[in-house]
């Protein structure tokens, strides 16, 4: 028995038809990723299957780079900072510092791109923090207000930071998931300062008023409510609890 060869027009056919998946599945890929690993590890989380040390550390979605998030528009890879032996270098070479037990610099004007990092374990969050807040910035992961303060233990310091809840990785997916108590951490240098998650809420989205001083250190997170929406705004408030030094 002899096969008949396929036709041209019946390859170029199949051919449109794998491309058309492809396509498909790569833009819900881009857009849905961040979403199903952010739900998987709040799963994995609440089962106890996430491990934290003293300083907040801990594996991440966030370290796994452009591996899993190749095409979201995050900027993993060669730009990111590297710790090592105390020495901290931004995306700005002549931006270097020898580590030791202060932080390098008190004035936000002075912040550098991804000059500290944030961690949430509830939130799934293990992420450097980018300078500023517009909207191709956030592309990158979570940013620092312009009118923050960097964080530290006095009263009225205030820091303040934005992320996406959906695409681009996602970072702030799970902020509605987090309990009274949860703890945050932002190290700075060698500082490390511990936060523990106090309230929320619920906002419009132009509405700023519950971004105050109060007369404690916070630290703020907020992010866009419901998902996959920016109708609203969703605060989260944490209250300084202490300050770690790594060794």
């Amino acid at each position: 028995m002899i096969r008949k060869r396929p036709s041209p027009r019946k390859i170029i056919g199949i051919a449109m038809i794998v491309v058309g998946l492809l396509m498909v599945l790569y833009f819900l890929w881009i857009n849905f990723a961040g979403n199903l690993l952010r739900s998987w590890y709040a799963t994995q989380y609440e089962k106890g299957n996430i491990k934290v040390d003293q300083f907040g550390d801990f594996d991440s979605i966030d370290s796994w780079g452009d591996v899993v998030f190749d095409g979201q528009g995050l900027n993993f890879g060669e730009d990111d900072p590297t710790v090592d032996d105390g020495t901290f270098y931004g995306d700005d070479p002549s931006h270097v510092w020898e580590g030791d037990s202060t932080v390098p610099y008190s004035d936000r004007a002075q912040y550098k791109n991804k000059d500290f990092k944030l961690s949430v374990p509830r939130m799934g969050v293990n992420a450097y923090v980018v300078d500023g807040t517009t909207w191709q910035k956030l592309k990158s992961g979570p940013g620092l207000f312009s009118n923050s303060d960097m964080p530290g233990p006095n009263p009225t310091q205030r820091v303040m930071i934005a992320g996406h809840r959906t695409g681009y990785g996602s970072p702030f997916y799970n902020i509605d998931k987090l309990q009274v108590g949860d703890k945050a951490y932002v190290t700075f240098g060698k500082k490390v300062y511990v936060y523990a998650f106090e309230s929320f809420v619920i906002t419009g989205k132009r509405d700023w008023s519950h971004m105050v001083r109060r007369e404690y250190s916070e630290l703020i997170l907020t992010s866009c409510h419901p998902k996959n929406t920016s109708d609203k705004r969703y605060i989260t408030v944490f209250r300084y609890v202490e300050t770690l030094t790594k060794p």
